[in-house]
């Protein structure tokens, strides 16, 4: 019945609640081989339960983990929040191989004064704490084997006679409870009594889970005796859709002991799902990522308040969450939620909250429903990530950040070093209505080389014009190697189509007889392709004179036995 049931919903009930410790990562390594079976036959694993003082007044979970080297840890995770550590020798086994009355102490540890003795076979079957003391009260634990086939999740709670004459309070009092398994489990309970704890067999269940948006509703049922009264309960278990347990389980219900007084009441536990928020859903609260960083959280409980209402894609419809990112360094970044569960959409941003300017977006990449934004970024500048759905979708997302070589920049000037690329740039395809001029400089003394190492254009739609000089007045380039310009109309002419195509350029070089290289490229109002991308090189062995060596016309390559007679007379010239 209770709030801790922080795990997962229909699959994967095993994770606990508790405060980051060393402890902690020691219980996380021990679940991990958990995953393989490899604890489940023997007497080393994680232990998990429920605590409670005598009196009922004080409640919470309990982990206990042995290792195949090292001491026992365990620790007690209390309703109020706080975390009590214990620590014990490495077990030493009786002959049959079991564990005997050892120790667990918080001495050192905690300013709290805890202690148990923890028992087992050495198949791990029959687990037992007793002798428990907890800031010098009597105290009980409920516990058992937490396997990879049948996994344990640890719920407080306290219930409140509400009815009859029964000696059970009006006040709350421990009724903490166990879910065993996964899917429609069972349930084992700790229920206090009258300076008594009664635990019970796993003897109640669930079932009827309906999910409902970010959250499931289940029934869930069971029964107790307490001194020789029959106690039955039932009532609803609800958690959210997240198997890493990032939000929130709730159990809350009614129980009704006839015989004894006519008493009944109601039960609740320690938390709520309607405690979820979500922190970074406004742009002021967006959580730091590095490069390499692949973190997972959910939009379930999110807002879209202050959303941007575009950046390339429409952003504002879907609740989302906002990230921020910087480097110390110029490089390529690449930004995508690859791995989520729900069609998401991304916003890339620079400036600042408030003021944010669109870097790149996307809703869908690589013929998938998940996002990837490519961009350069700049050093010690913050960018900002805005992870949202498409339409009003929303889920468990996962956030990948990769840092790497700089990527092509759409850029209609260019010269050595920098790249020949479509507005879409090295990873989305180009726009419709393009009718793009590029002016290719290789400066004095050199040839412009174009190797295109991408080629693809919506064939016979969408063309590719190269001049050799420094406009469209200059000769065109109309074969390169056996390619050749298609000739649809006076309109719809140029190179196009896609890989080794009669009218591609894919894996073609096209060299200037000169300084300059000037390329057009123009698409139609439908479809589009990934486009082109080639870097630009230059070639150096030209004279350095611009009056001599500025366009194709006034210069020739060294390419044929005429060419020096052509020099002699350029030298001439100089001379001259």
């Amino acid at each position: 019945m209770y709030k801790l049931l922080l795990l997962v919903l229909l699959a994967s009930f095993a994770i606990s609640c508790s405060q980051d410790t060393f402890e902690d990562q020691k219980v996380d390594d021990s679940n991990t081989r958990l995953a393989d079976d490899q604890f489940d036959d023997s007497y080393l694993g994680v232990y998990k339960g429920l605590f409670s003082t005598n009196d009922g007044l004080t409640r919470g979970t309990v982990v206990v983990t042995l290792t195949p080297s090292g001491e026992g840890l365990a620790q007690i995770s209390l309703s109020s929040g706080e975390l009590i550590e214990l620590k014990s020798s490495q077990a030493k086994l009786t002959a049959d191989n079991a564990v005997s009355n050892l120790r667990f102490s918080s001495e050192g540890l905690s300013s709290i004064n805890a202690s148990l003795e923890f028992s087992v076979e050495s198949d791990g079957i029959n687990p037992m704490i007793s002798a428990v003391s907890f800031d010098n009260k009597q105290s009980g634990i409920l516990i058992a084997k937490n396997l990879s086939r049948a996994p344990l999740v640890a719920i407080t709670g306290t219930y409140f006679r509400t009815a009859g004459t029964g000696g059970f309070p009006t006040s709350g009092r421990t009724w903490n409870v166990m879910s065993i398994g996964i899917g429609n489990q069972t349930y084992a309970t700790q229920i206090w009594f009258g300076g008594t704890l009664y635990n019970t067999p796993p003897n109640g269940s669930q079932s009827n889970c309906v999910a409902n948006g970010a959250l499931t509703t289940c029934d869930i049922t069971g029964s107790a005796n307490i001194l020789g009264n029959a106690v039955t309960w039932s009532g609803v278990h609800t958690y959210d859709n997240f198997e890493d347990n990032l939000g929130c389980s709730e159990v809350s219900g009614t129980w009704s002991a006839p015989s004894y007084g006519g008493s009944s009441g109601t039960f609740v536990s320690d938390s709520a799902c309607d405690d979820i928020s979500t922190t970074n859903d406004v742009c002021e609260n967006a959580i730091a990522v590095a490069c390499g960083d692949s973190v997972e959280g959910f939009t379930n409980f999110a807002t879209n308040t202050g959303a941007p209402a575009t950046c390339v894609t429409s952003l504002n419809t879907a609740p989302g969450v906002w990230y921020t990112f910087s480097t110390p360094t110029v490089q390529g970044v690449t930004v995508d939620t690859a791995g989520s569960d729900f069609d998401t959409k991304l916003g890339v941003f620079s400036g600042s909250c408030g003021t944010l300017v669109c870097v790149g977006g996307n809703d869908d990449a690589n013929s998938t429903l998940q996002s990837s934004v490519s961009f350069n970024a700049l050093a010690n500048t913050t960018y900002y990530f805005y992870v949202t759905g498409f339409g009003t979708a929303s889920g468990t997302y996962n956030l990948n950040v990769a840092c790497g070589a700089l990527f092509p920049v759409f850029d209609l000037n260019l010269t050595c070093g920098e790249f020949l690329v479509d507005n879409g740039g090295a990873s989305s395809n180009y726009s419709n209505n393009r009718n793009d001029t590029y002016m290719i400089d290789a400066g004095e003394g050199n040839n412009a080389s174009l190797t295109f190492t991408q080629f693809n254009l919506e064939n016979t739609w969408d063309f590719m014009r190269i001049y050799d000089g420094n406009s469209t007045g200059s000769s065109e380039i109309t074969m390169v190697g056996d390619r050749m310009i298609a000739v649809i109309s006076p309109s719809r002419t140029g190179f196009t189509g896609t890989g080794i195509g009669a009218n591609s350029l894919a894996g073609q070089t096209v060299t200037s007889s000169g300084r300059y290289l000037t390329v057009v490229f123009t698409s139609d109002t439908s479809f589009t392709a990934p486009g082109f991308l080639a870097p630009v090189a230059c070639v150096a062995g030209r004279m350095a004179d611009p009056s001599l060596q500025q366009t194709s016309e006034t210069f020739m390559p060294q390419t044929s036995p005429s060419v020096p007679k052509v020099m002699e007379r350029e030298v001439t010239k100089l001379e001259k």
